[in-house]
Order: structure tokens, then sequence, then C-alpha cells
């Protein structure tokens, strides 16, 4: 749900014709990709793992508006503090690289550090078809997936004077072209570029919270960083599948 954010954003701008198939379309591949490695996990890297079998039935009671209300305000709050958390943090930290060493004397972006970080990992989500700037909003995704859409608005809104507002964005994706390299005069985003870019959001390294839960339930290192390479792995090669195919047959 953290990443329904980024989908209604591209699909909004890109599939407005076709939102609902390729809405589904993205859930469904995410399903099945959970499903296929699960079993792919469970008979080559589980398999001599036993679990003891548990079955417990629990009395079923209508619940109470008092169970109701207490189970509201507790996920209200547990989503509040993750706003007010990572969120809030990932933006401000978005802002401040966003605007040094340029001293607020140039505008220019691509100077700044976060430009400069989005330049280094360019080479790398290339072959994706995206471009620093996307890579940056995949890093800050990391915080929470929430950030994505705030961090492509951050930054895609720099190079044009338009207001805040979600149709304004839209437009400014629609029309960004790379000015410099060997892309220039084309379009930053196109249709097939916006599917590869939310193949990789729905697949690759989970946020933060999930990371650390990760973690807590397994006590081990080794398998946290397993989880955050081979999600991010596969990621990068649906997205570059995607990508490649189809930019043969259009």
């Amino acid at each position: 749900s953290s990443r329904f954010t980024v989908y209604v954003l591209f699909i909004s701008a890109f599939f407005p014709k076709q939102s609902g198939t390729v809405m589904f379309f993205i859930y469904f591949t995410s399903v099945f990709f959970a499903i296929l490695l699960a079993l792919i996990l469970k008979k080559y890297i589980f398999k001599n793992t036993k679990e003891p079998f548990k079955q417990g039935f629990y009395p079923l009671r209508m619940p109470s508006i008092k169970t109701i209300s207490r189970n509201m305000w507790f996920n209200s709050r547990l989503f509040l503090k993750k706003i007010t958390g990572a969120i809030l943090i990932a933006s401000i930290v978005i802002w401040v690289l966003s605007y040094f060493p340029n001293n607020f004397e140039n505008k220019n972006i691509e100077k700044s550090y976060i430009g400069s970080i989005g330049k280094f990992i360019e080479p790398v989500i290339k072959p994706l078809g995206f471009d620093w700037r996307m890579g940056i909003s995949i890093i800050t995704g990391i915080a929470a997936k929430e950030t994505t859409t705030g961090t492509i608005s951050m930054l895609f809104q720099k190079e044009h004077k338009a207001g805040n507002d979600k149709q304004n964005l839209i437009e400014n994706l629609q029309s960004q072209v790379y000015l410099t390299g060997d892309r220039i005069g084309q379009k930053v985003f196109t249709p097939l570029v916006a599917l590869s870019f939310m193949f990789f959001i729905s697949i690759y390294t989970p946020c933060i919270a999930t990371i650390t839960t990760i973690k807590k339930t397994t006590k081990s290192n080794k398998w946290t960083l397993f989880v955050i390479a081979y999600t991010s792995i596969l990621a990068w090669v649906v997205s570059f599948t995607i990508f490649t195919i189809g930019g043969i047959f259009i």
C-alpha cells in the first residue's frame, strides 16, 4: 500500500485510459513473484528447515466499539509516527542535499550533493531507462516508500515554475527531456520507462521499518542482507527485461 502513491502518479500520467488494467497487472505480477520466490527459497534455501506444527482456534466474537476504536487509534498513531519520523527526516535530508553546496545561489540541482549521488549511481540504473533523479527517489524510498513520490515531485519540479499540485507534476513528468548526454532531446519519461520504474519500485528493497522487522525476526544480519540483495537484484532484472523487450516492439 505504501507504493500505491507511485502507481497512481505514473498511471495517471502515462496510462490514464488503461489505469485499472495496469494497476491489476502490477499487483498480479507482484503476487506471482512472491509465490514463485517462496517456492524457490523453500526448495533450495530452506529445504532442511523444519518448523513445529502449531494450530490454535480462537473463539469468534462480534468486535465491540471499544476494540475497534482502540485498533483504529493504534494503527493511526503508528502511521502518524511513521510520517513524522522517517518521511519527515528523509524530506529534510533531501532538501538540504539538493541546495548545498550551491549556497542557494545556483539553482542547478545537478550540481548539488544529491545530484552528485544520483550521477554516481546512474550507470547502474541507466540500462533500465532511469536517469539520476529517479535513482535518488529509489534511494530515498528505502527510508519509506511514501517518500518516493515526494522526492520525484521535489526533483522534477525544480526545472519548472509550476505549482505543487498533482496535475502540474504530471505535466512536468510528461514534458521532461534530457538536456545533456547521449539522450539529449529525448523524453525522460515514456510509458515504457514509467512501467519499468513502477515494477522496480514494487519489487526492490523494502523500507527500513520492514528491514528492521526482518532483522528482529530472523536475528541474523546475513538473512537481512540477503533479503535486501535478492530483492534489489530481482527488481533490476525485471525492469531491465521490461525496458529491453519493450524497446524492441516500441
